[in-house]
């Protein structure tokens, strides 16, 4: 699997990689200027490589950063988090591009939701946590908290 985070990543390994796979995936918190250069892009990495080609939508329950903690007392709780209307309007467009370049389309808030503008973070038979967003960071951390261990 090949991982890229950043621009300027595409080396000729990367590029031969892609060439020999047979699923590429592109997954990200999609902003909405993304979605200017994405059918340029899937169209490109349609006609360029053998591959299938997936994308998976933006999972984002809140528009401001909250923080684990924050995270955790609302799951606490049990209530049900509002799905932004910013997150539902680029996973529609996503999806719109994703058709009509012929890729395969994953909607996460949809698996996680279900059809409602609402999500639980937990799965109510089990209790489980199911999804978080934010910054996982203990806050603060203790200054003996090793670093490495901080999700970034």
């Amino acid at each position: 699997m090949v991982t890229l985070s950043g621009a300027g990543q595409f080396t000729d390994k990367v590029i031969e990689s892609m060439h020999s796979a047979d699923e590429i995936w592109l997954a990200s918190s999609w902003n909405e200027w993304h979605l200017d250069y994405l059918e340029e892009s899937l169209d490109n990495l349609v006609n360029d490589f053998s591959a299938n080609v997936t994308v998976f939508c933006t999972k984002l329950f809140w528009d401001d950063d909250k923080t684990f903690s924050q995270i955790l007392d609302v799951y606490e709780i049990g209530e049900a988090v509002p799905i932004p209307e910013s997150a539902m309007q680029t996973n529609d467009e996503v999806g719109r591009i994703a058709s009509t370049t012929g890729v395969e389309f994953v909607d996460v808030l949809s698996l996680l939701c279900g059809d409602s503008t609402m999500c639980e973070l937990h799965e109510t038979e089990a209790g489980t946590l199911i999804s978080v967003d934010g910054d996982i960071s203990p806050e603060p951390a203790p200054r003996d908290f090793p670093s490495d261990c901080l999700l970034r």
